[in-house]
């Protein structure tokens, strides 16, 4: 049942009640999974590749990866109307058709994909240092995945490497997860129409969060930091600018006359600005890094900040546009919401203090394998 509401349409029902369901807290939800599927990427290519000015950040990097993936879903679950009954999406998942429930549960699937990622994120760690957790004895020894000498190690980390393919697919598909919920779910708001490349900017803006946030690890536990940490905030931030202003002029010329696009620019228009702006900036200041690598931090915060306002976007300002395209709904910013965004963040940062008090930062055995001197 709806109401008239003329000369435009409909007015639904749910319009009238709690428009804006997913809270300001959405926003550190897609954070951390910008955080968490970045490492994995960063992590997964490097392997890969065998880069060598990437490898001295591989342990700092599992660590990190580690401790987000740990988090990644308990905000989601603990949101749910009843987060005591979230266990049952791992016992009853609805993957396969059926014909009480035709069709299938993409949350369902990332549920399970989350404990999958955590094990291959920790087993690729494991094997990266796992000559060092030898060398420590005790009940490192434990850690070290049975390795028992450190001619041993080139086959394990040879292993490191065939998982790191899978630990890269499960990088791409975590970056691609909320723009894929999107899609998949029922459109109010023809985002496929609108920004057919989110998928690619938040894969770029994953980047620029794993960046930022080992950039800071990385100085905290005295690593030094490598330029090929600024060009690849440079190359992100710029592939990011160039979409997004694409997108404008698209949405500008072609899709103008659709009401729901006016409305859509309304709430969105000046964040997107804003975020090219800090983009632009972040390129500017990565570009003054190549001469002072001391500026990298400051860059890739700049740029953290405008991947955040990007998530903001796409998971609260879409939502303030009604289905008709008429109506604009206000967000209301609860405070209390600062508890549990807080209580996430401490949660990583706990963890992440904790494994690197447990695991070494830094490999000495895969620096002498690898090159027989220091990457």
């Amino acid at each position: 049942m709806s109401w008239p509401a003329y000369p435009e349409g409909y007015m639904y029902p749910n319009e009238f009640f709690e428009p804006i369901v997913w809270k300001p807290i959405m926003t550190a939800y897609t954070t951390m999974i910008a955080i968490a599927s970045g490492l994995a990427i960063l992590m997964g290519l490097t392997l890969i590749l065998n880069y060598k000015p990437l490898l001295r950040y591989l342990p700092l990097m599992g660590i990190l990866g580690i401790a987000s993936t740990l988090v990644l879903l308990l905000g989601p679950l603990a949101d749910l109307r009843r987060p005591d009954q979230a266990f049952q999406i791992f016992i009853s998942p609805h993957i396969m058709p059926s014909n009480t429930y035709p069709g299938i549960s993409f949350i369902a699937i990332v549920a399970y994909m989350w404990p999958i990622t955590i094990i291959v994120f920790t087993l690729v760690t494991l094997l990266v240092i796992s000559a060092d957790l030898l060398a420590k004895g005790g009940y490192y020894r434990i850690l070290a995945l049975g390795l028992k000498s450190e001619a041993e190690y080139p086959s394990y980390y040879r292993i490191a490497r065939i998982l790191a393919v899978i630990l890269l697919i499960l990088g791409l598909a975590w970056a691609f997860y909320y723009p894929g919920l999107l899609f998949t779910a029922e459109s109010k708001l023809m985002l496929y129409n609108i920004t057919p490349l989110l998928p690619l900017t938040y894969t770029l803006g994953a980047l620029i969060a794993s960046i930022f946030i080992l950039s800071i690890a990385s100085i905290l536990t005295r690593i030094h930091l490598d330029n090929i940490m600024v060009k690849i905030i440079i190359v992100s931030a710029l592939s990011i600018i160039f979409i997004k202003l694409i997108e404008l002029l698209r949405v500008s010329f072609i899709l103008s006359d659709i009401p729901v696009i006016d409305s859509l620019m309304r709430v969105m228009g000046g964040i997107i600005i804003l975020t090219v702006i800090l983009l632009i900036l972040t390129v500017i200041l990565g570009l003054y890094s190549l001469r002072d690598i001391r500026i990298l931090p400051l860059a890739s915060f700049i740029g953290f900040v405008a991947v955040i306002l990007d998530r903001w976007v796409y998971s609260i300002s879409v939502q303030q546009v009604s289905k008709t395209g008429i109506a604009i709904f206000p967000v209301h910013i609860d405070f209390v919401e600062a508890l549990p965004i807080s209580s996430l963040i401490l949660l990583f940062l706990g963890l992440a203090v904790i494994l690197s008090v447990i695991l070494p930062t830094r490999s000495v055995i895969l620096e002498k394998v690898l090159g027989g001197e220091k990457l």
